[in-house]
């Protein structure tokens, strides 16, 4: 979750130069696209609870993402 929620809170041009050319970092601290995937399966398999807690935290970070313009998801 840190992953993803720190990586839309990047400004806009390094969030568009990491979609279009990838992360240079990725290699040692993950792929983000791929940790966003993984919180989806992480969600399915919670308890109804913890799962409802955790999916309004991806929805915020979600919501930033897609405030930016030209969002990619």
């Amino acid at each position: 979750m840190r992953l993803w929620k720190d990586y839309v809170h990047q400004p806009e041009h390094q969030l568009w130069q990491d979609y279009e050319y990838g992360n240079v970092h990725w290699d040692c601290c993950g792929n983000l696209f791929e940790a966003r995937a993984l919180l989806d399966v992480v969600m399915q398999a919670m308890t109804l609870r913890n799962a409802r807690k955790l999916r309004q935290l991806v929805s915020q970070s979600d919501a930033v993402l897609n405030r930016l313009p030209g969002k990619w998801s």
